[in-house]
């Protein structure tokens, strides 16, 4: 019997197992699972062998499964457990249907205990992730798969370190408008609510900066603003809509994740000696440079014909002047990462950042990636030791894309390659994969995998969309070699939990917006509109809520620019209490069985507050609404 569990085990994970049923999983595989949910689980263990040794890492796989075993049997009908490869721990858990909270619950207790016990066993990190809920057995695979790509996908995976995205409402420049910090807001929120692994923001680091302080500053607004404008403090509806984005952060921890039409484990490199190499030494830029130029050239997609005209004679210089070119890669633009970068991501493929130093500092860093991007002409590696680890990796079947021509002036640095006897460190990382030191264009097998190569420096990629078209195909074409399909596609659109997080891009594909049909709360309107569709075009931006994804649920807060401190469901009432920012006029957005029987609402001094509520029938929520005043609000509603 225990060899059956592990086989079907063996089959889902390689994604083998069909035709699966209660009756199969009972009559075959001899399992006590029952009709209701079944979800897969991942735990990741990340260390450095040496730290650890063999034993002493079968000691902690051993541990952690214990742990989970026995913090989860007894709340599941049925469950599979098994240590899978080298540090992972895969499992699948049959419960009955309305414990779903539970579970998440018992999984962030264990994860927490093996957190808590880790400066026990040194540097090691431990990651847990849980697939979606599916209702039919027939689903447990791509639960399984899912919770791999959460696995893949961590950002700062390996580390021990959390990461925090900063959403700053304003910026350092205070000569923009209003309307400016909110349009570029929403493309930052969304942008990294598009990273759904991390969960953990900075929401407003100076509240006083933004509530109350007035913009555009007069001796800045000009330059930024190119027209004249009043200063005046936050718009209420900017304060409000800030207010209810600080509450939905707080609610982006979620396990149910996919990424529509997405291809897994692909990265571009970035590394800390990219910071040392944003500007270059005096002397290197000696002629002509492209000055305010840039500045102007950045307009282009404006919709001015002399926008466009400016910004393509501009690359036609920047391209046929050697000082210019060096001008351009150390300007604000970050040609040779974004180069790489926007031309994929703007077709529809979600690459992630992958930290070059972490090859070194972490054993199994790599080991969930499938295909990499890599230029050493803005990044350096800081050992040997880093290309030993690429090309590890490459031989174990992975797939690494290096582009660069070798022009980069910090390549002539005193440094291990220099002192090695190598013009750059790529000619180290191809001699170690049995290559030559100047290797043509071309695809080269190393071991089980290849690296490819172009040698193109980034930064031109900004500069002709022909080069940005061939490095496209080049990508599309090494991936499909890896049975990888990257299918071209104007958006990028992210289903987390009940959210879906959409971005439409401009200069894509094409032209056409997105569409959503369905029934939906719109998360960027400060009512939290329900609407029954939802279309978004290039250049714009889409955060819903999808009700479709809570079922029956008769109580859940679907939006709020108030925080609930308190929500308290009584026999025939219920009790909120909410505290927002001053002048504002807060909204909140509630799930409810059926619709209240009045309600009334009161400051915490005692001041009765003018509350307005407003029912819709097809999502079975009600609009509660009020002018705040800074103070606690007390809310009782009657129920039928």
């Amino acid at each position: 019997m225990l060899r059956l569990r592990e086989l079907l085990l063996e089959r889902l994970f390689d994604q083998k197992a069909e035709g699966l049923s209660l009756r199969v999983l009972q009559e075959e595989y001899y399992l006590e699972m029952r009709p209701g949910c079944f979800q897969a689980i991942w735990l990741k263990i990340d260390s450095l062998e040496e730290e650890l040794g063999k034993e002493g890492k079968n000691i902690v796989m051993e541990r952690s499964g214990r742990l989970l075993e026995s913090c989860l049997k007894h709340k599941c009908f049925d469950m599979l457990c098994r240590e899978q490869g080298h540090g992972n721990y895969i499992g699948i858990l049959n419960y009955a249907e309305g414990k779903q909270e539970e579970i998440r619950r018992i999984l962030k207790d264990c994860l927490n205990q093996l957190e808590s016990g880790k400066k026990l066993y040194g540097e090691i990190c431990f990651s847990l992730a849980a697939g979606s809920v599916v209702k039919e057995p027939a689903g447990m695979p791509k639960s399984l798969r899912e919770a791999s790509l959460i696995i893949e996908e961590r950002l700062v995976k390996g580390t021990g370190r959390r990461m925090w995205f900063l959403n700053d409402p304003i910026e350092d420049h205070a000569g923009y408008t209003w309307e400016n910090y909110r349009y570029n807001y929403i493309k930052t929120a969304t942008a990294s609510l598009l990273h759904p692994y991390i969960w953990h923001y900075e929401i407003c680091p100076w509240p006083h900066r933004v509530f109350e302080e007035k913009y555009p500053r007069p001796a800045e607004k000009t330059a930024a603003c190119g027209k004249a404008e009043e200063p005046r403090t936050i718009p209420q509806a900017y304060a409000t809509l800030l207010s209810g984005m600080f509450q939905m952060f707080g609610d982006m921890e979620q396990t149910d994740i996919s990424f529509e039409g997405a291809v897994a484990g692909v990265g571009i490199f970035m590394s800390d000696s990219g910071l040392f190499q944003r500007t270059f030494p005096d002397g290197i830029v000696a002629g002509k440079t492209i000055g305010k130029w840039l500045g102007n050239a950045m307009r282009k997609g404006s919709g001015s014909p002399a926008d466009e005209e400016r910004a393509e004679r501009l690359a036609e210089e920047i391209e046929s002047d050697e000082s210019m070119m060096k001008d351009f890669i150390q300007s604000q633009a970050l040609p040779q990462f974004f180069g790489m970068a926007l031309p994929l991501v703007k077709y529809g493929l979600p690459v992630r950042p992958v930290q070059l130093d972490n090859v070194r500092r972490f054993a199994v860093y790599l080991e969930d990636s499938r295909f990499l991007i890599l230029s050493y002409e803005y990044i350096k590696p800081e050992a040997p030791d880093v290309n030993a680890s690429l090309v590890s990796w490459v031989r174990k079947g992975g797939s690494l894309l290096y582009i660069g021509d070798g022009s980069d002036p910090f390549h002539g640095i005193s440094a291990w390659w220099r002192q090695s006897g190598y013009e750059n460190p790529a000619q180290h990382l191809f001699e170690l994969a049995d290559m030559e030191r100047k290797p043509g264009d071309g695809c080269y097998p190393v071991g089980k995998g290849r690296i490819i190569v172009w040698n193109m420096l980034p930064a031109r990629l900004c500069l002709k969309k022909a080069y940005a078209q061939e490095y496209r195909e080049l990508v599309r074409r090494s991936l499909g070699e890896c049975g990888l399909e990257w299918r071209y596609r104007n958006d990028l659109t992210l289903h987390r939990g009940p959210y879906i997080i959409s971005a439409v891009m401009d200069e894509s594909v094409n032209d056409a917006p997105r569409r959503f049909d369905g029934l939906y709360a719109d998360m960027l309107e400060n009512d939290y509109r329900i609407l029954t569709y939802k279309e978004i075009k290039p250049d714009e931006n889409a955060i819903l809520f999808d009700f479709s994804k809570i079922g029956r649920e008769t109580f859940r807060i679907i939006g709020t620019s108030a925080r609930v401190e308190e929500a308290d469901i009584l026999e025939n009432k219920i009790r909120f209490r909410l505290k927002t920012a001053d002048n504002i006029r807060a909204f909140l957005r509630v799930r409810l069985s059926d619709p209240a029987e009045g309600g009334t609402a009161m400051d915490e001094e005692g001041n009765e507050v003018n509350l307005s509520m407003e029912w819709e029938e097809r999502s079975r929520t009600l609009l509660l609404s009020y002018d705040s005043c800074g103070k606690a609000v007390n809310v009782e509603l009657g129920l039928r």
